[in-house]
Order: C-alpha cells, then sequence, then structure tokens
C-alpha cells in the first residue's frame, strides 16, 4: 500500500471519516432531517475523486478549515484553504447556489482574493466556490480577473 491515495482511503475508512448527522444538528444547529441531508451532501464531496487533493494531506501541503484573517477592521472567514506547492486555493461551500446569489458570491470570491493577495506571495491564488446539491456537485473557480471558470464534477453547469 505504497500509493498514497490507497492509503488515504484505508485511513478515511478506518476512521469512519464521514460526517455524522448527528454531529452537525448539534454544530449548526438545525433539525436532524437537514443534517441529514447536510451529510449526504459533504460526504458525496468528499468521495470525488476530482476533488480528493484539496482533502488527502498526502496531496498538498497544509489545509486549514474556517480560516479567519482581518482586513480592514472586518473578519473574513475562508471556509477552507488548501496550500500546494505552486498555488493556493481558498474554497467556500455553498450548499445550494441559486441563479440568484451568484452574483453575491462572486463578489464574497473577489473580496476573498483581494484579501489574500496580501499574505499569499509566489504562489498562483486561486479561488473557488463547491457547491454539494444533491442532483449536481461544482467547483465554480474565479479567475483573477473575477470572471467565472467552472470545473464540471458531475455535471455540465457552467457559469456564464
Amino acid at each position: 500500500m505504497n500509493c498514497p491515495r490507497c492509503q488515504f482511503l484505508a485511513q478515511r475508512s478506518a476512521r469512519c471519516w464521514h460526517p455524522v448527522a448527528s454531529a452537525i444538528a448539534r454544530w449548526l444547529p438545525c433539525p436532524l432531517p437537514l443534517a441529514t441531508l447536510i451529510s449526504r451532501q459533504a460526504q458525496a464531496i468528499l468521495d470525488q475523486e476530482e476533488l480528493e487533493h484539496f482533502f488527502n494531506p498526502a496531496l498538498h501541503l497544509q489545509a486549514r478549515n474556517e480560516m479567519e484573517i482581518i482586513v480592514d477592521g472586518a473578519v473574513l472567514r475562508f471556509d477552507r484553504v488548501v496550500i500546494f506547492e505552486e498555488e493556493v486555493w481558498i474554497r467556500d461551500y455553498k450548499r445550494n447556489l441559486l441563479d440568484s446569489e451568484r452574483a453575491a458570491y462572486a463578489a464574497q470570491l473577489r473580496s476573498y482574493r483581494s484579501a489574500a493577495l496580501a499574505v499569499v506571495s509566489g504562489k498562483r491564488l486561486r479561488t473557488a466556490l463547491l457547491t454539494g446539491a444533491d442532483a449536481c456537485r461544482r467547483l465554480i473557480e474565479m479567475d483573477a480577473d473575477g470572471a467565472n471558470a467552472t470545473d464540471c464534477l458531475d455535471c455540465v453547469d457552467c457559469v456564464d
């Protein structure tokens, strides 16, 4: 078992790595049926082979959840920051992404990018939304100009 992916999968299943609905219900707080849905959505994201490099510690240098930074007296909280050899990803999670919310989330990612540029040097900075809706999981990347680019994972739902 020298393969990092095999080791990761073995460790993950040995630790029962999936998000537990009862813990989610206490953490958010929310009703158990909603927590169960969120748990399924989170597990679907974690099971995406295309996203493994964001969660498998053998495939990135460092990662941090709920990272807070202060910019102009305001606190910004990045859902997940993942550092690779040549790039840094700031990821924001959304359970669902409604068309009416796209502009607001694009602005949110632009503010994250702007804030992070002050502390990220020598690496490419990438920002993205990761959605976990039942029918479709997708990673929507914002480029440096604020234009949207999409890596579609399970569906074809690109952002204009």
